[in-house]
């Protein structure tokens, strides 16, 4: 099956078990729950996309991890092994999340592999603000709860099937 045919009910469900891992291992919070579903990509957040592209790039996928500037802060203290109330500097903030999308990105390619022919990622890009695709784009968006930081991960899919929120 090619990444073209996979849904985009099943590429969030791929970043949503990926996800759990991280929470649970990486982050070392005990929970990890999704708490909804939205259609579309919210302002004003800050977080990092990563591209995961398969198939001869039929499978053109970014993946996103999104939160308020408070959660992304939360999240990177955690990975980095930080106390609560530790300052943490924007640029410690932009690699920790950027980290945490190359590790999601590299859970879900192993979870898409029988799926996706030679699945390969690329690097993490940080932002904070929006961010403008020049190609249409279906949009799978998973509200979830990482310990008690509230996260976008959204899934994104350029190319012919793109435009279509699913």
């Amino acid at each position: 099956m090619s990444g073209a045919q996979m849904s985009m009910r099943e590429w969030l469900e791929a970043a949503e078990t990926s996800a759990q891992e991280l929470v649970t291992t990486a982050l070392g919070y005990e929970k990890f729950e999704v708490i909804g579903r939205l259609t579309e990509v919210p302002l004003k957040k800050i977080g990092a996309y990563i591209p995961l592209v398969g198939d001869g790039e039929t499978a053109k996928m970014e993946i996103g991890i999104l939160s308020d500037p408070e959660g992304c802060q939360a999240l990177s203290r955690s990975l980095l092994g930080m106390a609560d109330t530790e300052p943490v500097t924007t640029a410690d903030v932009a690699d920790a999340i950027g980290e945490m999308a190359n590790i999601l990105a590299g859970s879900i390619k192993r979870l898409v592999a029988d799926r996706v022919s030679s699945p390969q990622i690329g690097l993490p890009f940080f932002f904070d603000g929006m961010v403008h695709f020049k190609e249409p784009l279906a949009t799978a968006v998973s509200n979830s709860l990482w310990g008690t930081v509230n996260v976008l991960l959204v899934v994104l899919q350029r190319g012919e099937s793109g435009g279509q929120k699913q």
